[in-house]
């Protein structure tokens, strides 16, 4: 059950949890890639656009990279949520690349999403979501999709929902190890208040 305790581990980075040490090895970084044709090791999180400790809603999304460096297996997927831009998710994949042992490329929904108003100011303004996938093992196959996610409007019709940050992405993918297909998504639900409050 290596992939959902990668999970926790990556959620509970966030909040300043102790890494476990038996994910670690004697340097401290990734042992190996995913040699497994078996299971696929995936992480997600929202990214909250790269947020910085200097912004007016703080936060250091290279914790999670560092977390990721110290864990046993390389991500062969890293679903995102809320990446700004194209520009943005070439950092992640950059960072991952320079960081991490294995070779990452990203498929974003929109490279130049609609701004939003955020709350948390311009930093957070344009939001999307994306795949980062490992090269060596994976290959995308055809085009990818993309949809919006249903939200209960204050008129209480359910419809698409306007904000960039809710459109899905879907690609398909061959996986060259296990020799099969595989479909992977990252989305980002409707988050405002609808009619039902």
């Amino acid at each position: 059950m290596r992939t959902p305790r990668l999970f926790a581990l990556c959620c509970l980075a966030a909040c300043g949890t102790p890494i476990d040490p038996e994910l670690l090895d004697s340097a401290g970084q990734a042992e190996t890639v995913n040699q497994d044709p078996g299971f696929v090791q995936v992480w997600v999180n929202n990214v909250e656009n790269l947020e910085e400790p200097s912004e007016s809603c703080p936060g250091d999304w290279k914790d999670l990279l560092y977390t990721m460096d110290r864990a046993t297996l390389s991500p062969d997927f890293f679903l995102v949520q809320q990446v700004s831009d194209r520009a943005q998710l070439d950092r992640v994949v950059s960072t991952m690349n320079h960081r991490l042992k294995g070779t990452w490329a990203g498929i974003i929904a929109d490279p130049n999403p609609k701004p939003f108003n955020s709350p948390c100011g311009p930093a957070k303004d344009d939001q999307t979501n994306a795949i980062i996938y490992r090269t060596a093992r994976f290959d995308p196959v055809g085009p990818k999709d993309t949809w919006k996610a249903w939200r209960r409007m204050p008129s209480g019709n359910c419809e698409r929902d306007p904000t960039a940050r809710t459109l899905i992405v879907m690609q398909r993918f061959h996986d060259r190890r296990a020799n099969k297909d595989l479909t992977v998504a990252s989305l980002h639900w409707s988050t405002e208040k609808n009619a039902d409050g």
